[in-house]
Parts: structure tokens; sequence; C-alpha cells
């Protein structure tokens, strides 16, 4: 597990050191035991988060990566996140050594057809990194569908309907949160939603 850092490991924040000591053979404890072998140059993506599984068309949909610099050297260097192949969102980033650090991107969906589309993301690689097997992460799969088909059914009827009114007046971290519900990704879900769901009502895929 890395999930902290600092001198005592009880900082939040992964740094490419493990949390919990190793016993390597008896009377030979490593407390500081390194999660993947030394590289001065190292950086890679631990994971990558969607905000939600479906989408509609032409709304924006946030992705989250998670970053993490294991070199002994503060690095410059571009994450790229692709839907399929095509580059939805690409940024520069800066990471000081033994430092992780989460970024959202925002993948704008217009111009893309409705369907299924694979999530994954590409840290290029820094001068002198050798270690790249850690530098793509793939997430899973998000759906595009028409605005207010929560259920991904392919069409915009009263069970999207009554999926919106369960999770009604939530946001983030509420017991009836649908982030799926959340057509217009303002994390509420609220009249605006509704709005937009009662705009398409009863439209379907051709």
């Amino acid at each position: 597990m890395d999930e902290k850092s600092g001198p005592n490991q009880n900082v939040s924040g992964s740094d490419g050191v493990g949390d919990t000591r190793y016993t390597v053979a008896d009377n030979n404890i490593d407390r500081y035991p390194l999660v993947q072998p030394f590289n001065p140059h190292d950086i890679g993506i631990t994971n990558v988060i969607t905000i939600k599984t479906i989408v509609g068309q032409g709304f924006a949909l946030c992705i989250n990566l998670k970053l993490l610099n294991y070199g002994i050297y503060n690095e410059t260097f571009t994450v790229t996140a692709y839907a399929n192949t095509t580059i939805m969102a690409t940024r520069t980033i800066t990471l000081t050594r033994r430092n992780s650090t989460t970024i959202t991107l925002t993948w704008n969906t217009a111009g893309f057809a409705k369907g299924n589309y694979t999530i994954s993301a590409y840290a290029w690689p820094t001068v002198g990194e050798t270690d790249t097997a850690d530098n793509s992460f793939f997430d899973g799969w998000v759906f595009i569908t028409i605005p207010g088909d929560i259920n991904s059914d392919q069409r915009v009827n009263i069970l999207d309907a009554i999926l919106l009114a369960k999770s009604f007046g939530s946001g983030p971290g509420a017991p009836n949160w649908n982030p799926n519900a959340d057509i217009n990704n303002d994390n509420a879900v609220n009249i605006l939603d509704a709005i937009i769901l009662a705009g398409h009502f009863g439209q379907k895929w051709p």
C-alpha cells in the first residue's frame, strides 16, 4: 500500500514508498520499501476515475487522474487522456520528487458519436525515464447517449425520470447521489437536470 508520505509515512498522499514494513528475512526489515525498483526519473499514473459512466451527448465529463513521481527529481511532463484512440484532453504539469497529485481533466463530448468509449490516460515519459510500464492507465468505459437517458437504455422515458427523482436534491457524498443523474455536470441533481430531461423526453436512438 502507498497512500501515505512523509518521514514517518503518516501524511496523506502517495510518495512511492510503502506505508508498511517489509520483512526481507529474520532480523532484516525494510521500514521504507520502495513501491517499485528505483529509477532517478520515473513518473506513473496510479488511477483514472471518471465521475460518471453515462453522459449526455454534448455535455462535459470530468476525469480524475492520480499521478506519482517516484524519482528523485522534480519533473515537468504532459498527460493526455483518450476516449478510445481520440484525444479528449491534455495538460502539462510539474510534480515534485517523491510526491503525488490528482488532476481533473474535462472531456467535452460535443462532436462524439453516441456509444461506448474506453477511457485511458498516458503520461509522456520524462527525459531519462526508462521504466514506462506504468505511464499508461485504462479506466473502463463511458457511455454517450441522449441527454436524460440516465439508465442508458437508449431512450428517455419515465424510467429515467424516476431515477432523477430518487436523486433529486442530492450532491456528491449524499446517500441518494447518482452522478449519472447530474446531467449538466454541476455536482447537483436539481431542476436544471429535470428541465434537460424533459426537453428530450420521448426521444430514442434511431
